[in-house]
């Protein structure tokens, strides 16, 4: 019997049948739990009730499904998802690795580079100069200290929502606290990996990320990748 595994997929936008392949081809059983919040809902009680909701939906899914390698746990996020997948690194450690695509780290200096508007300010409780609500007490960054999983960061260099910027503090500060990580950079592409032969590599590198720290004993990984001429 091959071993079980537990994938938290949360706002990823990739093929979640092309995760199930790549494990299924080598003879393992693959549990994909998908856990879906309303964005306003969320955003309206904090960035840090869906994170609780997401916790805890991994929690039920492990007691209701007792053939689950609880050991064996990770997530992937995007965007929003790769916010919390910062969010989640500060916060707890019962995932093996993580896949952050276009994660927000610092909820201030995002503002200052992204193309969001007043919106953002009426949904963080004020003006940015004010440091003070979400603005703080849910950004990622204040809770680096408690970085700990491996993560494999991609990024388009194009992105204006969640500029580059971000992706590449997330990845500094795991580097500086000696935490396995990955920088995949995708020149040509925007908030989405977009292109057939750039997505192509993007699965391919979230596959052997998972297949490393899920399917095996994990080593460090420390890198910066920059994707060019696809």
């Amino acid at each position: 019997m091959g071993t079980k595994l537990y994938v938290g997929n949360l706002n990823y936008n990739t093929n979640e049948q092309s995760l199930r392949e790549v494990f299924s081809a080598n003879g393992r059983e693959v549990v994909s739990v998908a856990v879906i919040m309303d964005r306003e809902t969320g955003r309206s009680r904090g960035f840090a009730f869906v994170e609780m909701a997401t916790a805890e939906g991994a929690q039920e899914a492990l007691r209701k499904y007792p053939f689950i390698d609880g050991t064996r746990q990770c997530a992937l996020g995007a965007s929003y998802g790769g916010y919390l997948m910062n969010w989640f690194n500060g916060h707890t450690t019962q995932f093996r690795c993580l896949v952050i695509h276009a994660g927000a780290a610092n909820n201030e200096s995002q503002y200052g580079v992204n193309d969001g508007g007043i919106d953002r300010e009426l949904r963080m409780g004020g003006p940015v100069w004010e440091a003070k609500g979400q603005w703080q007490d849910q950004s990622p960054f204040r809770y680096a200290a408690n970085w700990r999983t491996p993560a494999l960061i991609t990024q388009g260099e194009l992105d204006f929502r969640v500029p580059i910027n971000e992706s590449i503090t997330t990845f500094k500060i795991l580097q500086r606290q000696n935490v396995a990580s990955r920088l995949v950079v995708f020149p040509d592409e925007g908030h989405w990996i977009l292109k057939g032969e750039n997505s192509r590599r993007h699965l391919n590198e979230i596959h052997a990320w998972l297949a490393k720290y899920l399917l095996g004993p994990a080593g460090p990984v420390q890198q910066a990748v920059v994707v060019k001429g696809l």
